[in-house]
Order: structure tokens, then sequence, then C-alpha cells
């Protein structure tokens, strides 16, 4: 049969309409007619078009999740970085074409942004938080590309120790552990400070039937969420940790 790919389906009215998904063998199942229309339509060069238009959309949402808000201008010179053939005029182009949507980023004027910060002009205090901080733009494009990919933050060396706290301390389940995990550092990425964690905290522990009491327990979690602070990437600086943001305010760089 043909090979139709995810992305395609999900984004044509064509074929979401005439086509339905069998769950048992895990495949699109066309009727012939439409089949025919197809493979008209799908030339080779049909799919490097549509190819190329996804991989704007994965520069588009890594950037998105990284920074928060970028000039379209800055994320062309972004994409010129990993040798990527991809052009200001066409990220607007491709803007166009989908009704301003480009994966989880809207453009409003000159910027490419997450949609929540259109609200009542909510980039302008963003842009103004981030003043002049440099980007954080990885050497490793699969680094780069796996931000936006997933929409969060792998567990590292520097991190994993929080899913090890509420595992030892809580009696936690991995599984349960990394989500409750993904939602901190959601709230970390949304600025959210040791307060208001701990608040979160205390609301996640209670769901489980625990609690943080005593000064000691407590102390251990605001420790947990600190080191979880320093070493997750946020839109506040740009992609930077906070640790690598002092770091490079000590020694007079990090300005773009």
């Amino acid at each position: 049969g043909e090979y139709i790919s995810e992305e395609l389906v999900s984004e044509s009215m064509f074929l979401c309409t005439y086509g339905a998904y069998n769950d048992l063998i895990g495949t699109i199942q066309i009727p012939k007619d439409v089949r025919e229309q197809y493979q008209k339509i799908c030339t080779s060069e049909f799919r490097e078009e549509m190819e190329k238009e996804w991989r704007i959309v994965d520069y588009c949402d890594s950037a998105v999740y990284l920074y928060g808000i970028v000039p379209v201008r800055k994320l062309e010179e972004i994409c010129r970085h990993y040798k990527e053939d991809i052009t200001e005029t066409a990220i607007y182009a491709l803007s166009e074409d989908w009704e301003g949507r480009l994966g989880e980023g809207r453009i409003q004027g000159e910027f490419l942004m997450e949609e929540q910060f259109l609200e009542g002009e909510l980039y302008q205090m963003v842009r103004r938080e981030q003043g002049d901080i440099s980007y954080y733009i990885p050497e490793d494009r699969e680094e780069f590309l796996g931000y936006g990919r997933e929409f969060c933050q792998e567990p590292d060396e520097h991190t994993e120790s929080f899913i090890t706290f509420l595992r030892d301390r809580y009696r936690m389940e991995y599984a349960h552990a990394l989500t409750d995990f993904y939602i901190i550092q959601s709230a970390i990425r949304a600025n959210y400070e040791i307060p208001e964690l701990m608040e979160i905290l205390d609301g996640i522990l209670s769901n489980n039937d625990e609690k943080l009491e005593g000064m000691k327990k407590r102390k251990e979690a605001e420790g947990q969420l600190n080191n979880l602070l320093n070493y997750t990437r946020v839109i506040r600086y740009r992609g930077h940790t906070r640790k690598e943001y002092l770091h490079m305010q000590s020694i007079g760089q990090g300005k773009k």
C-alpha cells in the first residue's frame, strides 16, 4: 500500500475525511478511489514540500519552547546556524497558509511566540523581563529540535535526583514521579518561584495521601526544588538555566 505520514494525515482534511484508522493493525485504510486521487497529488515534489514545512514547524516549536518569544529574523539566523535553508520569508509564508499557526507558535507582527503570550500583550512584558539576555543555541541540532518535539526537558544527571527524592521519600512509582517532575518543570519554565512550587508540591503529595510536615522535610523539598530551578531551561533566561545565566553574569557575558 501507499505510505502516508501521520503528520500528513492529521493536517489533511482530505485524508481525515475519507480515511479510517484501523487500530487493530495500526494503519489508515483508504478507499480505492480516494487512494487513486492521493497518488495523483502525492508526487515527490509534494512530499518534499511537506517535509520542508514540517521542518520549519520543528524549528518554530523548539524556539517557542526555549524562548517563549523570538523575532522571526532571529529564528532564520538560528536555522542558518544549523545549516538549514529556512528563511524569514518562508516562515511568514507558511504562517499565512496555516492562518498564523506554526505548531505551538503564533505569529504576531515580527515575532513568533507561544499562544499564551498573545493575551493582553503579555509578550511585551516577557520581552522586557528578558532584556538583552543572549539566546541559548546548543551546538547540537538534535538537542535544539528535541525541546520542540517533546515540549519538555528529559531528566538528566542534574535533575534525576528530584525523581529519586519523590520515590524514596514518598514511595512513588517511577511513572508517577516522572509525571510530577514534568508538572514542576513546567511551572519553573513559567517563572514560578519556590513558594509557588512548594504549594504545587504540597498538592501533588496530598493527592498521594502524603504531607510535607515538619521543618526538616520542607527544607529538603526546598533544596530539591532549588536544584531544579538551577538546571531547568526557562523562558525568562531565553533558554538558559538559572545556573548558566548567573555564571554568564559573573564573567560579563550572556548579552545578545
